[in-house]
This record gives structure tokens, sequence and C-alpha cells, in this order.
């Protein structure tokens, strides 16, 4: 909403509009269900990821394996050091 000048001091000071800010909150139960809905939805994400890589425990293995063997080859110090 933009609210014009309405005296003469007023438009003597400044001839651009001002904006009036009305911040509207929104209610309990709208906040609820907003946040409802986007924790179901990272929820359902979730569980399709878990599906999708639940056979993937021998390859994870494998590849931690290389990470490890690659970290040595570059004479970087192992996880132990910093624990």
């Amino acid at each position: 909403m933009w609210v014009w000048p309405t005296s003469d001091t007023d438009s003597r000071r400044s001839t651009a509009p001002r904006a009036v800010q009305m911040v509207r909150r929104p209610s309990l139960v709208s906040a609820l269900v907003v946040n409802a809905l986007i924790f179901g939805g990272l929820w359902m994400l979730y569980s399709a990821v878990r599906t999708v890589t639940a056979d993937s425990w021998g390859l994870a293995l494998h590849n931690a394996d290389r990470v490890v063997a690659f970290q040595e080859k570059l004479g970087l110090p192992s996880e132990a050091v910093f624990q």
C-alpha cells in the first residue's frame, strides 16, 4: 500500500511515495499445518532414498576402503589423530 503526502509540508519534504509495511503473522494453525507438510515431505523423501539405497552396504564399505587408501597414498593423517 502506498501513501502519498497529504499536506503542503509533507510534499515539500519528499515527493517520493512512502511504503507502508503491514506485517501479518500467520495463525498458529496455519503455521503448524505448513510445518507438518514440510516435515512429512522431507520424511517421504528420506524414506524413498533409504529404500533405493538399502542394498548398497557392500558398495559403501568398498568406497570407504578406497577413500582410506587414497588418504594414505597422499600421506594425509588418519582421523584417529584428530579424535
